[in-house]
Parts: structure tokens; sequence; C-alpha cells
């Protein structure tokens, strides 16, 4: 026996109502739940809104890679604030130590090999605003293989760095090769 056709329209209605009245609890129940969550607590205890401006901010970063080299010579092309020092290590086994230190706004930080020799290292930072000291700084620490030489490329400048058991100071290029001690190790 089929339905007559006003209780077939009755049911569609209540249908109806039933899957509004469902999609509205479901929307309502979302926004209490964000609403509670975005006005916390701390909220209804301490209203208002309050200034943090930020002042200063400083982020390190250290890394040390080390990698297997056959090439009698690494050449390190380096652009910016970049800091390179040498030393002498045993096998062959080239293990680099890189620190870097920027400021709240940031840093473009570009680091490639080539052809197994070439390290390109490029760093620079967003000028800090009057009176303030941002960091901007690239450490490289390397440790080369006996025999390896290496060659520091700064601009149009490029000259041999003497590598000694001794850190030696490579970059800036403009500058005299020097020795330093090795540094004390940090942390636990």
């Amino acid at each position: 026996m089929a339905m007559p056709r006003n209780i077939r329209l009755l049911w569609r209605i209540w249908g109806a109502v039933l899957t509004v009245v469902t999609v509205a609890v479901m929307a309502i129940t979302a926004w209490a739940q964000i609403s509670e969550y975005r006005y916390s607590d701390f909220d209804r205890v301490y209203p208002g809104f309050y200034g943090a401006d930020l002042v200063s901010a400083e982020t390190r970063e250290t890394s040390v890679i080390v990698y297997r080299i056959t090439s009698p010579v690494l050449i390190v092309d380096a652009e910016g604030p970049v800091r390179v020092s040498v030393s002498r290590g045993a096998g062959d086994r080239l293990t680099m130590r890189r620190e870097l230190a920027w400021g709240r706004d940031g840093r473009e930080f570009h680091q490639e090999w080539e052809s197994g020799k070439v390290l390109r290292v490029s760093l620079s930072c967003a000028a800090p605003y009057a009176g303030a000291r941002e960091p901007c700084s690239a450490d490289y620490r390397l440790t080369v293989p006996p025999g390896v030489k290496v060659l520091v490329a700064d601009g149009p400048a490029t000259r041999e760095c003497p590598v000694t058991g001794a850190a030696t100071v490579c970059r800036p290029a403009g500058g005299p090769a020097r020795a330093v001690p090795p540094a004390a190790p940090s942390g636990p």
C-alpha cells in the first residue's frame, strides 16, 4: 500500500526541520568551544588588552656536520659577516662546525656545496632599529684532512689559508690570517 501524499510531505518537512536543528546545534557548539578557547579564564580574571612590544631577540643555531672528502683542495667562497677558521684534522674527514646568530628581524642565509670542493656561504641580516644592537654572524670552524689545501674567496680576493694544528682565522680576506688557540668545548 502506498503512503498517502500528505503523509509523505509531512515526513519530508520533519526531516528538513530535524536536519536544520542538528546542523544549528553543531555550529553553536563549535562556536562556543572556539569562543571559550579564545577568551580563556585569564581574560575573565584580568580583562583588557596590554602592550608587549618586542625590544630585542637573539637566535643562535649550531650545526656540526662531517663529510668524507677526496678533493685535494677546499675552496670557501663567503659573503657577508662570515668568519672562517681552519685547523688540521685526521683521516679523510672534513668536520664543519657552523654557528649562526641573528636578531629579531631574521636573516637571509644560503649554503651550498659545489663539485665536492667549493663551499659557498652567504649571510645577510636586516638593519637593526636605531639604538638596537642585533647580532648577525656566521662562524665556520673547519677541520680538514692532512694534505688538503684551503683557499678562501671573498669577492675578487682569493688566497690560500695556512692550515696548522691550531685554528687559523682565514676570513675576512682583506685581513691577515692569524693563528688563534682552539676554543674550549662548551656545554655538557
